[in-house]
């Protein structure tokens, strides 16, 4: 669908005050976003750290007693649980911000479909292009690239957790043989499977949702 005729200098002007007004509250939602994600991952990464900091200190004195082996469990349920935590969260606000980014790119085609002349100067995506920097752009693919993201960092994180964690408890019930290597590779790729599917159906899930307005509003047709 064209953009609307606007009638008028004076409706033209307040369609654009609009737009931009609308541009920058995104700018500045996308931006908080990032910042609130940055500061979650980090608080994560401190408290895995300090974690792992006194596990090293319990384990180092060889033996472990039935009281450091209880601490340890517990320490490490804690863990799991805030990575879990903070995987969703860390999932949601990637969600969230790949529908601001739809929306900016919505507000980026308005602008260049009002004025023809500024359009090839918006190198940034807008509805209809494709390409490196068009509509592959906004799309995730490929299990490298998930696992390489925030919400994949922690998924890889915990999975390394829980091998650690079945490792451990394997080789306190069947002392050191090949089976606790073998229960925590087991377990770090089933946490992983688990981990990347739920963020790629979430992704997907959020681009059908994208599609979909778009489709409804008409926004997805070639203008021209």
């Amino acid at each position: 669908m064209s953009t609307p005729d606007i009638g008028g200098s004076r409706d033209a002007e307040n369609a654009l005050t609009i737009a931009l007004a609308e541009y920058t509250a995104l700018n500045d939602l996308q931006k908080a976003l990032r910042d609130q994600s940055a500061a979650r991952f980090n608080f994560f990464l401190a408290i895995v750290t300090a974690a792992a900091a006194v596990s090293g200190g319990l384990a180092s004195g060889g033996k472990l007693s039935e009281a450091a082996k209880g601490t340890l469990g517990t320490v490490g349920f804690l863990i799991l649980v805030l990575g879990l935590s903070t995987f969703l969260r860390q999932v949601e606000f990637s969600q969230r911000g790949n529908r601001y980014a739809a929306a900016t790119d919505t507000l980026r085609t308005y602008l260049a479909r009002s004025c023809a002349p500024v359009a090839p100067y918006l190198i940034m995506p807008v509805i209809g292009d494709v390409g490196v920097i068009g509509t592959t752009y906004r799309r995730r693919t490929g299990v490298l690239r998930d696992a390489m993201s925030l919400p994949g960092t922690v998924g890889i994180i915990n999975s390394a957790l829980l091998a650690l964690g079945a490792g451990f408890v394997t080789g306190i019930w069947l002392d050191y043989t090949i089976w606790p290597p073998a229960a925590a590779f087991a377990a770090f790729a089933l946490s992983m499977v688990l981990h990347i599917g739920h963020l790629r159906r979430a992704f997907r899930r959020s681009r059908t949702e994208v599609a979909a307005l778009l489709a409804a509003r008409g926004l997805d047709a070639d203008p021209n």
